[in-house]
Parts: structure tokens; C-alpha cells; sequence
């Protein structure tokens, strides 16, 4: 599937104090392999570490330029698909009794995992991070991340 991709970008003259407005249309063309999707113009480009809307929709694309989906990443919802939800938004609390997310309706993921930037942690049944044990055979290290 190809999409395109517009990029304006206004630069102020040095001669003058004039703006010139450069814009780049590309043909974008979805890629995936096993560990995720991204979007690739015919000269090899692909965004990293940047948001870009195609056809309408938001996306965001990670360092490594993967597509984030079915995850938060930078405190953002992105749906199976990769598209960004705004509905959700998610931030850390803390209290005496340890950490937790939640998002701005004031949910918050209870006995399950959840995948946080990349990481996947564990939540239990009252909604603070699991850490130092095993769930589900997996070794959950004193930072929360699931090893």
C-alpha cells in the first residue's frame, strides 16, 4: 500500500527577511518483517523518532523506525493498527505502597500486563507494578520491565 507523505518546512532567507516555504512530497510505501511496520519512500527515507500523519492519520515511529502500536509509548495510546488515540493518555503515579499507571479517563491495568515504551510490565490485582518475581514465567526485575 502507498501513501503520501507531505513536508513543508518554512526557512527565512539570510539575504533577506523574506520566508521561503520548501515542501517534499514523497510516495510512502508500508514495510514489515517480524519485529514490526514502518513506512519508506523510494530513496530509502523513513522517519525516526517523529510523528507523522499519513493519509489523514496520526502515527508515531520509534528511534529504531518502527511503528508503536497496540502499546503506550511516551505516555500516548497507539492502537493495534498504529494509529494514535487521543481518547488515552498515560502517566506514573506513585504512593508508599509503590507504582502505578493511568490514563486520563482513570483507568488503570489491573492483574495484566501492559506495554509501556517498548517494556512490558506487570500489573496486579490492585493495580500497582509487580517487581523482583516471577509472573507467568517471566523474571520482573526491581525496575518493573519484564525480562
Amino acid at each position: 500500500m502507498c501513501s503520501t507523505l507531505a513536508i513543508s518546512v518554512w526557512v527565512r532567507s539570510l539575504s533577506s527577511r523574506r520566508f521561503l516555504m520548501l515542501a517534499y512530497t514523497g510516495q510512502l510505501q508500508w514495510k514489515s518483517n517480524s519485529v514490526g511496520w514502518w513506512v519508506e519512500d523510494s530513496a530509502g527515507w523513513y522517519p525516526q523518532n517523529a510523528w507523522q500523519k499519513i493519509d489523514g492519520v496520526w502515527y508515531y515511529f520509534k528511534p529504531d523506525g518502527y511503528m508503536a502500536s497496540g502499546e503506550y509509548y511516551n505516555g500516548y495510546w497507539f492502537n493495534g493498527n498504529g494509529s494514535w488515540d487521543s481518547t488515552y493518555k498515560l502517566s506514573w503515579k506513585s504512593n508508599s505502597t509503590g507504582w502505578w499507571v493511568e490514563d486520563i479517563s482513570g483507568w488503570w491495568p489491573s492483574s495484566s500486563w501492559l506495554k509501556i515504551d517498548s517494556y512490558w510490565y506487570y500489573f496486579n490485582g490492585s493495580g500497582y507494578m509487580v517487581t523482583s518475581q516471577y509472573i507467568d514465567g517471566y523474571w520482573i526485575g526491581s525496575d518493573g520491565v519484564c525480562r
